[in-house]
């Protein structure tokens, strides 16, 4: 597996069909078991989608990471002090990791799924209010 989690693969050909309580556990699970910290589950609303975006998923799944407070203090970095910079690295890392492992296991489930990772790759806010 690459730094950043595995390449996309194809949507399975059949779908696993579950209620949507089951679908709930069984990605909050997923995800939890693979580097999330949080995870959260929401409808999307267009207001937050970036003047000139579209999406056309209907739910949006967040996923959180936490940063080592004795790392992230120490921001902002100063000459042979990289330690913050370092711990957003890592964590970026991380959260890539785990959006786009979470992203193949909804399609090996047969249903289309994107991972949006960074805060700059992706069409709507990373920080609904």
């Amino acid at each position: 597996m690459r730094p950043r989690g595995p390449d996309p693969i194809p949507v399975a050909s059949e779908r696993v069909e579950r209620r949507p309580s089951e679908w709930t556990d069984a990605v909050k699970a997923f995800a939890l078991a693979n580097e999330a910290d949080l995870v959260g589950i929401s409808r999307l609303d267009p207001l937050w989608i970036y003047e000139g975006f579209e999406i056309a998923e209907e739910w949006l799944i967040v996923l959180g990471f936490a940063h080592d407070y004795d790392e992230i203090s120490q921001a902002p970095a100063m000459p042979g002090r990289l330690n913050a910079a370092c711990e957003v690295g890592r964590q970026y890392t991380r959260a890539a990791r785990s959006a786009n492992t979470l992203r193949n296991f909804i399609r090996e489930q047969g249903w289309p799924a994107e991972s949006f990772p960074a805060p700059a790759s992706f069409p709507a806010a990373h920080s609904p209010g």
